[in-house]
């Protein structure tokens, strides 16, 4: 706000002097109206933004002198509420078709083909890698090209316009091909090439665009804290390289980019590496009273910022935290979502609510396989059947394979939908152990005890689990395994041999960790439900790795964020 005051105040000393737009301060009106335009924008002052949009337009003497107006105008069709992605997209569009990029509003296979062919050519038998190698240009007919489609493309994404998308893609790099140059932008764009790959499951394909996004990044590491950096960082962790890198590592860097985006005024991404630094730290199964004041801090943020779709979100999982913990904020039932913090049918936010309606059902479907409860499991596997399996975030898409996948299982594929998803899950992530996923190997291998039970696929899974630390997929197995020695021999149930471990023991130790976790309801459930366990029991103690993670989750917390921030005070 102070840059504000400071770069107005300059201007209209140079209007009052008639000097203003006029040599030799030409150069200085261009510079004070652009930086003015950014604080206009980092506030969310929309109609600040277009009005100084307006004065750069009447007055720029060339087209390179106005794309920093038409990088923002492209912002500015957001709107005060910051969802018109599409009329983002194609305002993006136009100003690309002034630098003869032409990109229909609904590109056909046919565009598609045509612009591959073009790109193939162009490459003559070269690796995508190859452009990694070129100079870093200032060409003007190459800088505002990818300057335009890099916000072009993130919003495409928001919007799910994928065929815009993969053809704004291709003609970039075609362009970058024949002027053998790169620019910053052009990691966005790499990115933006190899989603589709992602979600055809086609990963060694993947990797090589892959590769070429991390090595550009690295060539441009001293703009580390630009927008057009921090945006790509963003992409390439989002969107691939959870694939590759253990949860944990990534919890350290999603809180610092919820910082760094939110400051330069990016709420949809700050607010979206503030979703995925939850969504790490409980995939690693910290303990979920450690979630708590930041899903607070970040609903905090995203109400203040207007965006009521993240202020869903943050609820939504401060409910899912409860329903785990119990207590006062709890639901009617462990797996709804009728508490005072977060109510599914209630009309508040109903827009908002149903946009996110698959994180509803499936952080729902994780409280039924947690809590066992079978009818809740058929009900929201039938409900997430509708849509699609590919989500951009892939934290988010693996939680809900996973659990997708273990419902199928537990129910034993006795329906054809049930039967479906346990193969595509399985199939999934037995693809993504092959690549060499170090979070999919875990999942895979509980699969496979669920799939074909026996006494070595249980203990391995388990002990796979217990290696890693994965505390709350550790508790499930330990039950099902107790569950399924039960079912076994029911006439055991209560005596058993004390020579070797029994339910007893796999049933003890599973209401350790859900202890460990912080589940709470879960732990007052078992001992309601198995009454035969001794009233008292020793609780398992966390390792050593799990509380090293824990002091690491309590190191990156979102505290340096102020509880107050908002469109006035970034």
């Amino acid at each position: 706000s102070n840059g504000l005051v400071y770069f107005r105040s300059s201007i209209e000393r140079l209007v009052e002097s008639k000097l203003c737009w006029e040599d030799p301060y030409y150069e200085l009106s261009l510079k004070l109206h652009n930086h003015l335009l950014e604080c206009e924008h980092v506030l969310g002052n929309i109609e600040g933004m277009e009005a100084v949009i307006q004065q750069v337009y009447s007055h720029a003497r060339t087209e390179p002198d106005k794309l920093h107006a038409q990088y923002f105008e492209v912002y500015s069709k957001r709107g005060l509420d910051n969802d018109r992605y599409t009329e983002c997209v194609d305002a993006g569009l136009r100003m690309l078709s002034q630098y003869g990029i032409d990109i229909p509003a609904n590109p056909t296979e046919k565009h598609l083909a045509s612009a591959r062919m073009k790109m193939t050519i162009l490459l003559r038998g070269r690796s995508i890698a190859a452009v990694s190698k070129f100079p870093i240009s200032t060409d003007p007919e190459l800088v505002a090209p990818l300057k335009l489609a890099q916000i072009t493309l993130g919003f495409a994404a928001l919007c799910n316009r994928h065929t815009v998308m993969a053809l704004l893609s291709r003609r970039i790099l075609m362009l970058v091909l024949i002027k053998k140059g790169i620019t910053m932008n052009l990691p966005f764009v790499i990115g933006a090439l190899a989603g589709p790959f992602r979600r055809e499951e086609r990963y060694e394909k993947m990797a090589d665009y892959l590769s070429t996004f991390e090595c550009l990044l690295d060539r441009f590491s001293h703009e580390n804290g630009t927008k057009e950096f921090l945006l790509s960082k963003f992409n390439l962790y989002t969107i691939f390289t959870c694939l590759q890198t253990e949860f944990h590592d990534t919890i350290p860097i999603f809180v610092q980019l919820t910082r760094d985006l939110i400051a330069i005024g990016e709420v949809d991404p700050g607010l979206g590496a503030g979703m995925q630094s939850i969504l790490s730290p409980f995939l690693t199964a910290l303990p979920v009273q450690l979630l708590e004041p930041r899903l607070v801090r970040l609903a905090e943020i995203a109400t203040n910022l207007r965006k009521r779709s993240f202020v869903v979100f943050f609820s939504m999982m401060r409910q899912f935290l409860f329903n785990l913990q119990g207590g006062t904020h709890s639901s009617s039932y462990p797996t709804v979502f009728d508490g005072d913090i977060f109510d599914e049918m209630s009309g508040v936010d109903a827009a908002a609510k149903k946009h996110h309606s698959r994180d509803t059902f499936t952080f729902r479907l994780l409280l039924a396989v947690i809590f066992d409860d079978e009818l809740a499991m058929d009900e929201m596997i039938e409900k997430l059947d509708a849509f699609p399996v590919f989500d951009a975030i892939v934290l988010r898409e693996h939680i809900r394979m996973c659990f997708v996948g273990l419902a199928s299982l537990i129910l034993g594929r006795k329906t054809d939908l049930q039967k479906k998803w346990a193969t595509k899950c399985m199939r999934y992530f037995e693809k993504l152990t092959r690549y060499g996923s170090p979070n999919a190997e875990p999942v895979y291998i509980c699969f496979q005890a669920l799939s074909k039970p026996s006494a070595e696929a249980f203990e391995d899974a388990i002990d796979v689990l217990d290696g890693l630390a994965m505390v709350h997929l550790s508790a499930i197995m330990n039950e099902r395994y107790a569950i399924w020695q039960i079912a076994k021999r029911p006439d055991k149930l209560v005596v058993f041999d004390e020579d070797e471990p029994s339910h007893v023991d796999y049933l003890k130790r599973s209401i350790g960790l859900f202890n460990e976790w912080g589940a709470r309801a879960k732990v007052d459930q078992m001992h309601e439900k198995y009454s035969f366990l001794p009233t008292t029991m020793e609780e398992s103690s966390s390792s050593l790795m799990f509380k090293a993670i824990s002091r690491q989750c309590k190191r990156n917390s979102l505290d340096s964020l102020p509880a107050s921030i908002g469109v006035g005070t970034i």
